[in-house]
């Protein structure tokens, strides 16, 4: 009876998940364990583990079989870890359940994975969070880092950090203990501040990627103007064409201007006559060609002759030129 009472407990905590050797400590021989999935009441999840139920399984499921799956492989005082995009689902940074299972283990461990997990032998030192154990959140978001295959990944990954209350500071300490990683440099570009500040890093992609390679007008930077009482800043200035860009590195709240944001633009319009437009990171990185357009748009508002230029084979800044084209011209029948 107890040790019925020990297997319940713990099929419990593991969410009916269970290995062989957990099986034999409460008494339940190989040839029970045999009975019950032939007959349909457990099933084998992978060699070693079982569920103690019929039916699919859930991502927390997946994730205790797949640890229960390399335990006999790891020494005292040695565990597996829950990682990859495993890790960072647990953790709120994507929305997805993954289709494969990242496992950690210590990189001596040499097994074969079995279907719907990946083994990923590992020399760097995790600290484990919860159960049956994940890499923490900072270090989750360092190995999504490494492994994205785009930028628009990166910043997607990162703007999803700090809305989970993962500080830049935090992750730049990470970062730190490692020597190199994959797409470090786009990292240290969102969440590093230099003397000029984050937004710097913005400026320097926005004149690169959106204003030079699609042929636009080259704007005034940092360009102070008083106007009523204060002093404001605009990042990007198109005088003659009384057009303003204005670039927010910030990570933390993507697509919120602040209050004083807000006034700014309100006087740029009522005293400059000068219009506004707001860019963040996702805009600039992910969609540098739409980006573009917006702005080239406003230029020809403002009396800009030109037309921006493709960047490469694939730009679609002239489309989206005709989309604004043919919506505006649209908006003006309407009215």
């Amino acid at each position: 009876m107890e040790e019925i009472s020990e297997l319940a407990a713990l099929a419990e905590r593991q969410l009916h998940i269970v290995s062989r050797a957990d099986l034999a400590a409460c008494g339940v021989t190989d040839q029970m364990t045999l009975h019950r999935v032939r007959a349909g009441y457990w099933q084998r999840v992978h060699p070693g583990v079982v569920a103690m139920f019929p039916g699919e399984l859930s991502r927390e499921q997946r994730e205790w079989a797949a640890v229960l799956y390399v335990k006999p492989q790891l020494r005292e005082g040695e565990w597996a870890l829950i990682g990859g995009a495993a890790a960072a689902r647990h953790h709120g940074l994507v929305r997805e359940d993954p289709t494969v299972i990242d496992v950690l283990v210590p990189h001596r461990v040499k097994l074969v994975a079995p279907a719907g997990v990946r083994v990923r032998r590992t020399r760097r030192r995790y600290s484990k969070v919860g159960s049956p154990g994940w890499t923490e959140i900072e270090e989750t978001v360092l190995d999504m880092v490494e492994a994205a295959t785009s930028d628009k990944a990166v910043v997607d990954l990162l703007i999803a950090a700090i809305q989970q209350r993962v500080t830049p500071a935090a992750l730049l300490g990470r970062a730190d203990r490692r020597k190199r990683f994959r797409n470090r440099r786009l990292f240290l570009e969102c969440v590093a501040w230099t003397p000029d500040g984050v937004e710097s890093h913005l400026e320097l992609r926005y004149h690169r990627d959106v204003e030079r390679a699609h042929g636009l007008p080259v704007s005034s930077r940092q360009e102070w103007q008083r106007i009523r009482r204060h002093w404001i800043r605009s990042d990007c200035r198109y005088a003659r064409y009384g057009l303003r860009v204005e670039l927010d590195g910030e990570l933390a709240h993507p697509g919120r201007a602040t209050h004083a944001d807000v006034l700014r633009d309100n006087d740029a319009v009522l005293i400059s006559r000068e219009m506004t437009l707001r860019f963040r990171w996702s805009h600039v990185v992910e969609d540098p060609c739409l980006t573009a357009a917006q702005a080239a748009f406003g230029l020809r508002l403002g009396g800009w002759a030109g037309m921006p230029s493709p960047c490469s084979d694939g730009c679609l800044v002239l489309d989206h030129m005709r989309e604004l084209e043919n919506s505006r011209r649209v908006a003006s029948a309407d009215v």
